[in-house]
Formats: C-alpha cells, structure tokens, sequence
C-alpha cells in the first residue's frame, strides 16, 4: 500500500490541505516521516509526535466522546513535567506535540506558556483541538504570540439545535462569537497562524451537512474536515485484523497530566477497565526508552502480523474497530 499524502482514514478534508502546505523543509521532512515511517515499519529513536495531555478536566458532556462515559482521574499537567518531556523530545528528534488527549485545554491556566516553550525548543508543530467556549479575545492573542501553529476547533452542526445537542454545555451562539472573534484578531494582527481547522464528528454523514457545514465556516476557517464518529462503548476485542495494520506504533505515543506514557490517544476502552495502565511515567522511564522497548515492539510485531486484536490496549481500541469496519462495509457485494 503506497502512503497517501494525507495518510489519515480517519480524517476527510473537505477543503484544500492548507496544514499540509510545506512551508519549511523542517516541516515537510516531519509531514514525510508521518507518512512513511508506517509504511516502512521505520520506527527511529523518538516518536515523531507526541499527545501531550495538559489536562483531562472538561467543560463539556459530548455524547460521542469518551471521556462523557469514563472514569480516570483528572488534573492538569505540572509545569516542570511539561518542561522535561519537551526537553526530551527536542534532545531526540521530536518534531510535534497535540496539546490534548481526554480534556478541554484552554482550562489549562498556562496553556500559552506550554505553547511559548515548546516552540522556543525548536518543536516544529504546535497545535491543539479546542471546544472554543474558552477562547476569549486574551487567551486568543496569547496563543498567537506564544507561536501556536494550529488550532483545531471540534464544532458539530450549523444550528443551536444541532450543536447543543452534541456539545452538551455549550452554547451556539457564544461559541460561534468566539471562532469569529479569533479570526477578526488574526487579521488585526496580520498574521497567517495559527492555522484555523475547523472540525465536526460525523454525526451526519449525508452530502447535505457535509456541505451546509462547509457553507457554515467557509468564510472563517483555513481548513475545514469531518472526522469518523466511533462507538466509544462497544467492544472490538473480539474483532480480528487480517491484512490491517495501524500506523500510530510507528509515529506516536501519549503522555496523560500525571506523566504515565500510553501507546496513543485511542486508548480509552482499555484504560477504563483498568486492565491496562500504560508504559510507565516520566521520571521513572524514559519515553525514548519506552519507544525503544520490548513491550512497544511486541506490540508493533501484532499489528505487523494481524494479531492486534489479542493485544492491549489495542484488541479495544475504537479507532481500530472503526477502520475495519469501514473495510468491512466496502467489501459488502
């Protein structure tokens, strides 16, 4: 299978790629190795990004999210841990860090600062999804000083009814005001970044919303995506995985606000039996050391050989179970 451009089945643009525009060679050696590494079994010295959880508090009951139904728990990041995975990651070749994994990160108090120091470390993607109820004008202009190279804002629907719905909590018009607000700040500013991705769980996958959601933001974001809605609540253990293997053992791995290293942020099925507690924490292990283990190469081995869904975490891993679902559906005569 040759790598896409692209290289995410989970995620469908529905605008141009504008995060994809090669705008250093920096950049598109980090965008390369994304998509080849996994193709090529390669798994080098350091994840090529990191899900680094600055907090797993949100503001928001989503019925589709995984958090609405768990039970962990929550905190924010301690600086000074946040400060020693950067350091590690720039020492070894870590190229992008997602401020998320299960929370809200603009709850974070110093969410700007996370963003400032990880690009003052030479971390070439900075970036983050938000529910943007919190994007105030000031935390708006921090985040743009501090160097922040995209924001993703999750937003379902086109009507208050649709949207309240799906984001239990929040309110439409506020956080419409918000998005528009951050975008009249970037153009007083006259700055490009960050990018603005905006991004709905497919919720609807007919034609119509696809494109009424497009009309929606088009005047207002940079990209525009959907992304697959998965069951957070059903079991895939027993789903098998002939001739599928996932790239993310060969590009990520997850650090939660307390510091235990996870595999990725698709975890939350086994976290939540609590039959699975992850590779060990920062300041007891190394994430170089974890990327380079014998349990993350076992794990590599089963999705190499077919066999990931007798492995954990990944036999409950939704993401997996939603991918072959969808090959499941194409093969249907």
């Amino acid at each position: 299978m040759k790598p896409s451009k692209h290289a995410d089945p989970n995620v469908r643009i529905l605008t141009d790629e504008v995060f994809l525009t090669d705008r250093d060679e920096h950049l598109e050696e980090y965008r390369r190795k994304w998509r080849e590494n996994p193709h090529h079994h390669i798994v080098g010295r350091f994840p090529i990004h990191l899900d680094v959880e600055s907090t797993s508090v949100c503001n928001l009951k989503c019925p589709f999210c995984a958090g609405t139904y768990e039970r962990y728990d929550h905190g924010f990041m301690d600086f000074d841990l946040y400060r020693n995975i950067i350091d590690e990651g720039c020492e070894k070749g870590l190229y992008s860090i997602k401020l998320n994994f299960r929370g809200e990160p603009l709850m974070h108090p110093r969410i700007a600062d996370m963003v400032a120091y990880a690009k003052q470390q030479g971390i070439v993607d900075v970036f983050f999804n938000t529910n943007a109820t919190l994007l105030t004008e000031r935390i708006g202009e921090q985040l743009i000083h501090a160097g922040l190279d995209r924001l993703i804002v999750s937003f379902e629907g086109f009507t208050s009814e649709v949207y309240e719905q799906n984001r239990v909590g929040a309110q439409f018009h506020v956080v419409v005001e918000n998005v528009r607000n951050f975008v009249h700040l970037k153009r007083r500013l006259g700055t490009s970044l960050p990018l603005l991705r905006l991004q709905t769980v497919a919720i609807d996958d007919s034609p119509d919303y696809i494109e009424q959601y497009k009309e929606f933001w088009d005047e207002w974001a940079d990209e525009i995506t959907c992304i697959d809605l998965r069951d957070e609540q059903k079991d895939y253990s027993a789903v098998s995985v002939a001739g599928w293997e996932c790239p993310y053992p060969w590009r990520r791995l997850c650090v939660t606000w307390d510091g235990m290293i996870l595999t990725c942020p698709f975890v939350n099925r086994s976290l939540d039996s609590y039959s699975w507690r992850g590779f060990g924490r920062v300041g007891e292990t190394t994430i170089e050391g974890v990327w380079c283990s014998a349990a993350m190469e076992r794990l590599r081995q089963a999705h190499r050989s077919s066999t990931s869904h007798v492995i954990e975490p990944c036999r409950f891993c939704s993401y997996r179970g939603t991918e072959l679902a969808k090959r499941d559906r194409k093969d249907e005569p």
